[in-house]
């Protein structure tokens, strides 16, 4: 769904600001994260179990993070759960083309490429999710 479409305009907006302001103050954030999520799998349904994975993973992070009093353990917490993001976003942004570059070489010409669809906006919410962590690891 784009933002200037009529789905958009005429039937996903006016639904999620009604629901924005016809829910009590505490479940505005909810409302938001529920229509975001519609948004977001609205042309690939399948995406949105990469997103939820990825929020899931973020979180159970942050919760180790907090829970942790050690600077060791959170710091090893810290850089798993970044290895862990950013070979998300490695993985799908990179295996095609590695793939395909790797088959140009005569030797390895029966190698294929494995048709990965990058979901749309996978950087920028691997981003927020290491910046969700890099904040809890600071305390901020």
């Amino acid at each position: 769904m784009v933002f200037s479409s009529n789905e958009f305009l005429f039937f996903y907006l006016p639904l999620a600001l009604f629901f924005y302001f016809a829910v009590p103050t505490k479940l505005k954030n909810l409302v938001l994260f529920l229509f975001s999520l519609v948004f977001y799998a609205w042309e690939r349904p399948l995406s949105l179990i990469l997103m939820l994975f990825v929020i899931l993973l973020s979180y159970c992070f942050g919760i180790l993070l907090t829970k942790k009093t050690d600077s060791k353990d959170r710091r090893a917490i810290l850089i798993w759960g970044l290895i862990i993001n950013i070979g998300i976003l490695v993985f799908f942004k990179y295996t095609d083309f590695l793939l395909g570059e790797i088959s140009k070489i005569p030797s390895l010409a029966f190698v294929e490429t494995l048709g990965i669809t990058l979901p749309i906006g996978i950087s920028f919410y691997i981003f927020q999710s290491v910046s969700y962590l890099i904040d809890v690891y600071r305390e901020s």
